[in-house]
């Protein structure tokens, strides 16, 4: 029997840090994203580690949630998902090291990434005199690869069934359908980017999600 696996959610819309003042701070991380269909459960923020301190400083997660379970119904809707995650006894002013600030928090999705910055960037050089090494990152547990966009996972879902119904009527074509979408998608972009849907324009990391689609080869 097949079981849910492990992936980035597809986009994390707020992220925020808040650090206590106590003698060695506390940070308490808190994400909301959202996924392409219901069914998916369990978000997390999953930790890079680092085999020398990140040249920026800054602290990178994966935003991840566990798929649906393979053989329930899912409805392909955009789906908030939420997190949370403490980290207790920080030292940010050496974090990474001896006079090696902690800068910022980062976190990453399939279509977006957002940053909160921990230290100012002035603060944080006066901090280190030293320049971070450059580093290679590697995750604290493996993440499938989520970067390809498909169709069926990616694209199909951002279209309401309203918006279906609207273009089969005054365009004889089907947004569900991969292949109307494939010998249409250049238009279909340049209606998104200008007036598409009529009551609401897509958000821009939907618009570049589909532009990325059809410049990745269109996948199913």
């Amino acid at each position: 029997m097949a079981t849910a696996s492990v992936a980035k959610v597809y986009a994390v819309d707020e992220l925020g840090v808040r650090i206590t003042t106590t003698k060695k701070p506390w940070l308490l991380i808190t994400a909301r994203g959202r996924v392409n269909s219901t069914g998916w459960r369990e978000a997390q923020l999953v930790a890079y580690t680092y085999l020398t301190a990140p040249a920026d400083g800054v602290q990178e997660f994966d935003f991840v949630a566990l798929r649906p379970d393979p053989g329930n119904a899912q409805l392909p809707v955009l789906t908030p998902v939420s997190t949370e995650l403490e980290l207790p006894d920080v030292g940010i002013k050496d974090y990474w090291g001896s006079k090696m600030p902690l800068r910022g928090i980062r976190v990453h999705a399939v279509s977006n990434r957002k940053e909160v910055d921990i230290l100012g960037r002035s603060e944080a050089m006066a901090a280190s005199a030293e320049p971070m090494s450059r580093s290679k990152a590697i995750y604290v547990c493996p993440i499938p690869d989520a970067d390809v966009i498909s169709f069926e996972a990616d694209i199909k879902p951002l279209f309401r069934p309203m918006d279906v119904n609207v273009m089969q009527a005054i365009a004889g074509f089907n947004l569900h359908k991969l292949e109307d979408v494939r010998a249409k998608a250049d238009k279909i972009l340049d209606r998104l980017r200008t007036n598409m849907p009529c009551d609401g324009l897509w958000p821009a990391e939907d618009v570049a999600r589909f532009e990325a689609w059809i410049k990745g080869g269109m996948a199913a």
